[in-house]
Parts: structure tokens; sequence; C-alpha cells
């Protein structure tokens, strides 16, 4: 009874730690896809890729900025205090998923991903400096 005691919680350890992670197991493209509203942005001034309190633009009362990633590559970018209406992108992951190219059209953004989760995004246009940093969340 002694052993039976001692072994069972080594084959419960067993089997927890050898569940799979299936959130480990998705891509940044299976991240992306879904809605993402952007929770706070600024300018990185000390440049060390943080969005520190300091550097945060206030995000004007009544409005927002939803960003939407389809599985296929296409999505949409609302903007709820300008009134308009939704405007098409598409999307793709390079660069072994550490950028993010978004088209709207008329312009091509290159976004450099810093954080990515099944809940937040962050990251930055790297045609800018110093560089603006966004935080999305789902």
């Amino acid at each position: 009874m002694k052993k039976l005691i001692f072994f069972l919680p080594l084959v419960l350890l067993f089997f927890v730690t050898c569940k799979k992670d299936k959130a480990k197991d998705k891509t940044v493209s299976e991240f992306l896809v879904g809605n993402w509203t952007v929770v706070a942005f600024g300018e990185d001034s000390n440049n060390d890729f943080i969005l520190q309190d300091s550097e945060k633009s206030p995000i004007p009362a009544a409005s927002s900025l939803v960003e939407t990633f389809n599985a296929d590559g296409t999505g949409t970018i609302t903007a709820t205090a300008a009134g308009n209406p939704p405007s098409p992108i598409i999307w793709s992951a390079q660069n072994n998923s550490t950028t993010l190219t978004i088209n709207d059209g008329t312009n091509t953004t290159l976004v450099t991903l810093l954080k990515i989760n099944e809940l937040e995004l962050s990251g930055y246009d790297a045609s800018m400096n110093p560089h603006q940093i966004f935080i999305l969340n789902k």
C-alpha cells in the first residue's frame, strides 16, 4: 500500500507534465485570427521597445480601433470615432513570423512583432523612428 501511495503521485505528475500545450503549437498566423482592439500606443522615446506609461498616448473617449484578421489573409481595420466603414486589408506573417505585412490597398506597413499570444499582441512600425509601439488585446 505504501508503494501505491508513493507511485500514484508520480504517475499523475507524469500525465500532467506530458499534457501537450496546444497554444505553443500555434503559428503566429493562427494567433492573429480574430478581432484585436488597440488598448495602448505611443512613441518609444528611449528606444527600449517597451511602452512605458510615460510614453503612452491617450486614446480618446468613445473611440476605438479594431483590427480583424481572417484566416484567409484578409481582414478589416475599423475606427469607431471616424464613423467610416471598415477598411479592408490584406495581411501576412513573414520573416519566420517576426514581421507582419499589412496592406490597405494604398499603403503597405511592415510591423515588427514584439509579443503575441492568445490575448495580447504588441509591435511597432519599423519605418518610423522613434518607433510607435502599439498594444492590442483580443
